[in-house]
C-alpha cells in the first residue's frame, strides 16, 4: 500500500504542477445566489453569483457556482499583488448569450480609473458553450495591488458568465509530464514493452531534461524521440515533446501481480522532478490471441454500476492492484457499489480468448 500511495501522490502532483497558483477562483465557497461574489469588490452589483442553471446560458463550467455580469459596463476587483519583472498566466472560462468585450487589468486601486495596465487585452466573447480564454503577461511596471475583470455588453446580449479564474506566477524553468500509455499492459516476463509520455514546458525559458528509470521490475529501458535514442533532451518554451519508452520486464517475476515502470524526468536547472509511471501485469501470453480486443467501459470513474461494451464477451474479472480477483462475471453490466473507493483492474476476455486490461476508478 505504501508503494501505491507514493505512486499516486507523485502522479497527481506531477499532473497538476503547471506553475505557482496565486488565484484559483471557482466561486464554489461562501457565496449566495444573486449576491456579489465573496472576496471581490463590486459596489454597483454589476457582477453577481449564480447557483445552478438559469436562463440566457447562465450556468457553471464546473461545480454549481459561477459569476455573471448583468450590466452594460461591469467591473469587479480583487486584491492580488502583481510584482515587477515576474511572469504570469491568466485564464478563465466564459459563456454568454451574445457579444461581450472582456478585459483584465491591474492597478494600484480597486476602481476603474485605477486599473492602468492591461493584464489580458480586450477580447470578444460570444460563446454559447463554455470556452477558455488565456494570456501570458510580463509585469514591466512597478508592483500592483489589485486585479480587475471588466466586461462591456454589446447590442442584443444579456448575460456573460465566467468561472474557474486562475492566475499563475510562471517560473523561469518549469515543466509537466503526462503519461500517454494509461492502460495496464500485460507482458510476458523477459519481453520488451512499449510506453510513451509527453513533457510540456510551462516555464518561460528553454528547459533541458534528463531521463532515468527504476530497476525494480525492469532489467533495461531505452528512450526515444522521433526514433533517436536519448537520455536527455531540450524542451523549448510552450512546446510538447513525446518520449517513447522500450523496457524489458525481468524474467524472474511471478505472474499476476501488478508491477510498475517508473520513469524519472529531471531538470538540469533543478526546478523539480516529475515521474511517469506505467502499470504492467506479468502474464502468460502464449494462449492469448494476437488481435487487441475492442472494449468500452463506462462510466469510469464509477460509483455503483459499470457497463462493458464488447463483441462476444466471455468473462470479466475485476482485480485489485495486487492482482487478486475480487469478482468474475459473464454479464455486461456489473455491480460495484460494494467495493471500497480506489483503483482496480478489469480483465476483459472475448470469446476468441483475446483480452484487454483496463484501469477502473471507484469513487
Amino acid at each position: 500500500m505504501k508503494r501505491i500511495f507514493l505512486f499516486l501522490s507523485i502522479v497527481l502532483s506531477a499532473s497538476t504542477l503547471f506553475a505557482d497558483e496565486i488565484l484559483n477562483e471557482t466561486f464554489e465557497y461562501g457565496n449566495h445566489d444573486l449576491e456579489k461574489p465573496i472576496g471581490w469588490y463590486c459596489d454597483d452589483n454589476s457582477w453577481l453569483c449564480g447557483h445552478f442553471d438559469k436562463d440566457h446560458n447562465r450556468c457553471a463550467h464546473a461545480g454549481d457556482w459561477y459569476a455573471f455580469a448583468e450590466a452594460d459596463d461591469a467591473w469587479m476587483f480583487m486584491p492580488l499583488p502583481i510584482f515587477q519583472e515576474m511572469h504570469y498566466n491568466i485564464s478563465f472560462w466564459a459563456i454568454s448569450d451574445g457579444d461581450f468585450d472582456v478585459e483584465v487589468k491591474i492597478g494600484p486601486s480597486a476602481t476603474p480609473e485605477g486599473m492602468s495596465v492591461d493584464f489580458m487585452p480586450l477580447t470578444r466573447v460570444n460563446a454559447t458553450r463554455y470556452e477558455q480564454f488565456s494570456a501570458r503577461y510580463v509585469c514591466d511596471v512597478p508592483d500592483m495591488a489589485f486585479i480587475g475583470i471588466h466586461c462591456m455588453r454589446n447590442d442584443g446580449a444579456a448575460y456573460l458568465c465566467i468561472d474557474d479564474v486562475v492566475v499563475e506566477m510562471v517560473n523561469q524553468y518549469d515543466f509537466v509530464v503526462k503519461e500517454l500509455t494509461t492502460e495496464t499492459v500485460p507482458m510476458q516476463p523477459g519481453s520488451t514493452g512499449h510506453f510513451s509520455f509527453m513533457a510540456h514546458n510551462t516555464g518561460y525559458d528553454m528547459e533541458t531534461l534528463t531521463i532515468s528509470y527504476s530497476h525494480e521490475y525492469f532489467s533495461s529501458a531505452s528512450f526515444f524521440i522521433d526514433g533517436q535514442q536519448v537520455t536527455r533532451f531540450d524542451l523549448p518554451v510552450s512546446s510538447d515533446v513525446v518520449v517513447d519508452v522500450e523496457a524489458t520486464l525481468r524474467e524472474d517475476l511471478p505472474l499476476g501481480n501488478v508491477v510498475f515502470l517508473d520513469v524519472m524526468i529531471g531538470s538540469t536547472h533543478n526546478c523539480h522532478t516529475c515521474m511517469a509511471s506505467f502499470w504492467v501485469i506479468p502474464t502468460d501470453l502464449d494462449g492469448l490471441a494476437e488481435n487487441d480486443l475492442q472494449v468500452d467501459v463506462y462510466p469510469n470513474p464509477a460509483s455503483d454500476v459499470i457497463h462493458v461494451e464488447v463483441a462476444d464477451l466471455q468473462e470479466v474479472r475485476l482485480l485489485d492492484l495486487n492482482g487478486r480477483q475480487l469478482l468474475k462475471s459473464d454479464q455486461c453490466t456489473i455491480e460495484i457499489s460494494h467495493l471500497a473507493s480506489g483503483l482496480y483492474l478489469l480483465e476483459i476476455t472475448g470469446s476468441d480468448s483475446s483480452r484487454r486490461m483496463l484501469k477502473l476508478e471507484k469513487f
